[in-house]
């Protein structure tokens, strides 16, 4: 398999262990894992692979393999797991949307319908950036 058809987390076991990296640690998908996780986690500025912000390279794969897999139009890659997706999505969510009313600006927040198991950083997120939301049922907890 080429350099580029390769899966990310081959390219990561073959190419980044032998560097010196200075980030968080990251956690692999099921499907493929990386042999030693902290050992082959790399910072945004190496840039061997590609690049999450503008998917490049790797990251480009990587993006149509998750797009097709889920039947999706689009995809966008996160890093530090949910909790990261999940405190990025929650500050969007407290930045509200704002409306002029007779020259006077009125902060209109969304209620969010959040389900009773959801993961704990979903409510650590909106509690911490006062997001407002409401549980719904689930069928377990």
């Amino acid at each position: 398999m080429s350099g580029s058809r390769m899966l990310l987390a081959e390219r990561l076991n073959s190419e980044v262990k032998p560097l010196v990296r200075w980030c968080t640690p990251s956690i692999a998908t099921p499907q493929v894992r990386t042999k030693d996780v902290y050992g082959s986690d790399i910072s945004v500025s190496f840039r061997s692979l590609g690049s999450l912000i503008d998917h490049s390279k790797a990251f480009r794969h990587l993006v149509r393999r998750v797009r097709s897999a889920y039947r999706a139009g689009g995809s966008l890659i996160s890093v530090n797991g949910s909790t990261g997706s999940n405190w990025i999505v929650a500050r969007m969510f407290s930045l509200g949307d704002v409306e002029v009313r007779n020259e006077v600006s009125v902060e209109r927040k969304p209620l969010v319908l959040v389900a009773q198991n959801c993961h704990h950083s979903v409510l650590n997120a909106f509690k911490a950036l006062a997001v407002r939301f409401r549980y719904i049922t689930c069928p377990y907890l």
